[in-house]
């Protein structure tokens, strides 16, 4: 199945108070762009509260949040967001209220045998990918990705 990178404008230098926020806006562009159902936000949303995905990577933190809910999936994507100011995240992993201040967030919406390699060619994008911090329009950022991912 083709991965399909999602985002939009108005995701580039997102301001939001909570995660919870950053999470609904990025799953209503992949729901706009029918690569997810809305249940799936939904299923995110829930999923973020119980398992958190934020990453304390180099130059900058990421959460990946996404959910189980196989058949809100209608195509394989990833939502994107560049956080401004970074957004508290609970760190993946921790139970003690620990967060990371996220400065992108990588929404996936993908089958589980595709979930490892997607989440590990987006954590060597993150580290080593400094476009992600400067490009300025959607077309660079969707770019960007797609190489990652190739």
């Amino acid at each position: 199945m083709t991965l399909r990178v999602v985002t939009h404008d108005t995701l580039l230098d997102f301001t939001a108070e909570d995660p919870a926020t950053v999470i609904r806006a990025v799953g209503a562009v992949l729901n706009d762009a029918g690569t997810v159902t809305p249940d799936y936000v939904e299923a995110m949303l829930d999923r973020e509260t119980q398992y958190p995905t934020g990453l304390a990577t180099e130059p900058v933190a990421i959460a990946v949040p996404h959910a189980t809910a196989g058949d809100a999936v209608l195509h394989s994507s990833i939502g994107f967001a560049r956080l401004s100011p970074p957004v508290a995240f609970a760190e993946m992993g921790t139970s003690d209220g620990r967060t990371v201040d996220v400065g992108f967030v990588f929404a996936l919406a993908v089958s589980p045998d595709e979930h490892l390699g997607t989440l590990t060619s987006l954590l060597r994008l993150a580290q080593e990918e400094s476009d992600l911090l400067s490009e300025a329009t959607v077309e660079a950022i969707t770019a960007a990705i797609g190489r990652a991912l190739r």
